[in-house]
């Protein structure tokens, strides 16, 4: 099994078509809003969190919020569709530390791309950390 993901989306048909295409690879969990999110995270530490922007109760946005400042060195991927909305479309600039804004619909390809680039920054990430010695190794993970 491969790296443990979160996914955060309050649509359960987006839940269900992600996971038909990365469970195989990755230990995924899911969550169905920002603060399940958080209750999901104090259990376990992920490489990855892949979160939607537009959900009921906390949005994704303030959900990345509250975890960067707890969980700063997991990787942080959105994924929105608000493109069709009257909202302006997130930037970068408005997600410091969210590594790719991913717009929907987009390809399992360009999905897995970017999960993939996202779990190998958060593998150098704790290897770094490692050889500095700010953390002991470990085979488990620990938050």
């Amino acid at each position: 099994m491969g790296d443990r993901i979160l996914l955060v989306d309050d649509d359960q048909s987006v839940v269900r078509a992600l996971l038909r295409h990365i469970r195989r690879d990755y230990d995924v969990h899911v969550a169905y809003d920002g603060k399940m999110a958080l209750e999901v995270m104090e259990q376990h530490c992920f490489a990855v969190v892949l979160s939607d922007l537009r959900m009921p109760g906390m949005s994704g946005a303030e959900f990345i919020e509250q975890a960067q400042r707890k969980w700063p060195d997991t990787q942080y991927l959105v994924l929105t569709g608000n493109q069709e909305s009257d909202e302006d479309p997130p930037t970068d600039a408005q997600f410091s530390g969210v590594r790719e804004i991913l717009r929907k619909p987009c390809t399992m390809q360009v999905l897995r791309t970017a999960i993939e680039a996202a779990c190998a920054a958060y593998t150098e990430s704790a290897s770094q950390q490692v050889l500095a010695g700010d953390v002991q190794p470990t085979t488990e993970y620990e938050c």
